[in-house]
């Protein structure tokens, strides 16, 4: 069924998540909450966000479904492995180099083992993608480190603050100022770059290229705060 029918008919939760999941810009993250918990709450939020997207054309066939199973966008083995050499790094970024590529076959295995799926069974196929897409995420947040360390020099350190104790409260206020931290920072991250371009002192230059190092390093420790941010919400949603 498409998504027009899902919602005249009233279709169940199961069939609606799997249509959430094949739109091409669903949130990852809205998609993992779905999974975890068939609630009320979530079977809402649930037809709302098929209602935004039902002029999508996507279907999936109730007596064939996932006869083509579901696949998440695959990032190709030449992104993954760019062009960097174990001994161009520091000792303490060997392990996260060696972990994103254990990630990469891992979630290669993943896909083989989704795509060897049974048309019925809708639930491992879930399953899979969302662990496809976090061993992906996995490594494009070490990439973020690796590529830091190439471009600048030095090592980012990333102190994670402790939220654990927060409230339910405090942790979407304190996501949502991250979030708002995040953008900002982009932005000004956007007008360094321009400002490094148009000037034509060495003097200049260096001094633009200290304060891009330290913006990227900002963002990069906000996108790592608003994910674990992220991970804890979830985690006491489903408490």
């Amino acid at each position: 069924m498409d998504i027009k029918k899902w919602i005249e008919n009233k279709g169940n939760y199961k069939d609606g998540i799997l249509l959430y999941a094949q739109l091409s810009k669903h949130n990852k993250l809205l998609l993992k909450n779905f999974t975890q918990k068939e609630t009320k709450s979530n079977f809402v939020k649930l037809r709302y966000e098929l209602q935004k997207n039902i002029a999508a054309t996507i279907e999936v066939k109730a007596e064939k479904r996932l006869a083509s199973p579901i696949a998440p966008v695959f990032i190709s083995e030449e992104k993954v492995y760019r062009k960097v050499l174990l001994k161009e790094l520091p000792f303490e970024l060997h392990e996260s180099y060696r972990a994103q590529k254990d990630n990469y076959y891992k979630a290669t295995s993943l896909h083989l083992q989704l795509t060897a799926l049974k048309p019925h069974e809708h639930d491992k196929a879930l399953s899979f993608c969302i662990q496809i897409e976090g061993l992906f995420d996995s490594i494009e947040k070490t990439w973020e480190l690796l590529d830091y360390y190439k471009e600048h020099g030095r090592i980012l350190e990333t102190k994670n603050e402790d939220f654990s104790l927060m409230s339910e409260t405090d942790l979407l206020l304190t996501r949502t100022s991250r979030r708002s931290s995040l953008t900002r920072a982009k932005e000004r991250l956007q007008l360094l770059n321009s400002n490094y371009k148009k000037s034509n002192l060495i003097a200049g230059k260096q001094k633009y290229e200290r304060k891009i190092g330290d913006k990227k390093a900002h963002i990069i420790k906000l996108k790592l705060d608003v994910d674990r941010l992220n991970n804890l919400i979830i985690t006491n949603q489903k408490a």
